[in-house]
């Protein structure tokens, strides 16, 4: 998936579905996973029997900017699946390996495929008793991604120290010599 697949909009063309034979269950059934990740998790909660306020109370436990990551990663996935040709709710740890190195190869950082993989996780079913973000493999990948584009670590300050420190001696400011001893402390001690 390309950068603009991390959180595309819907358009028209990207609800059609790829042309394949008649009657071919996978297209059928790819057209039928809905879009809505919260959706999804909802579906996989009434497999518990849960009563609909139980329910909107576990799916109220993600923060909303949470909710649109989330979104918007299930979408690009549910997206790249079609073009794949995979249904998208069991699609196998090795196609999520490929999406997420789709991701890295298009740019995307180490931080934003680890959201992915969590996005995932909350509505792929478990591979092998584990969910997504468990998995060694996918574990080690988000390792790899991480060694081969470590992030910019800023060693010196990003403003100019003569700048600030002619900025203190400038208003609002007042020199040391022209405030008052009862204004001074010094070394943090009781002067009283």
């Amino acid at each position: 998936h390309t950068q603009r697949d991390v959180c595309p909009s819907t358009s028209s063309s990207s609800r059609r579905a790829r042309s394949t034979a008649a009657g071919s269950s996978l297209a059928s059934e790819t057209q039928l996973v809905s879009f809505d990740c919260m959706e999804v998790e909802r579906r996989r909660l009434q497999q518990f029997k849960y009563s609909e306020k139980v329910m909107n109370t576990i799916l109220a436990s993600r923060r909303p900017s949470t909710v649109r990551i989330y979104s918007c990663t299930w979408k690009a996935f549910v997206r790249w699946s079609r073009r794949k040709g995979i249904f998208p709710l069991k699609p196998g740890i090795g196609a999520v390996l490929e999406f997420l190195q789709e991701g890295l190869t298009s740019g995307l950082k180490a931080s934003t495929l680890r959201r992915q993989c969590a996005a995932l996780s909350s509505v792929l079913p478990k591979i092998r008793g584990l969910d997504l973000s468990k998995h060694p493999h996918v574990r080690r990948f988000l390792r790899g991604a991480a060694q081969l584009a470590p992030p910019i670590v800023h060693r010196f300050p990003t403003w100019r120290l003569n700048t600030v420190l002619s900025s203190l001696t400038k208003h609002p400011f007042e020199l040391l010599e022209k405030s008052q001893n009862e204004d001074l402390v010094f070394g943090g001690g009781d002067l009283g």
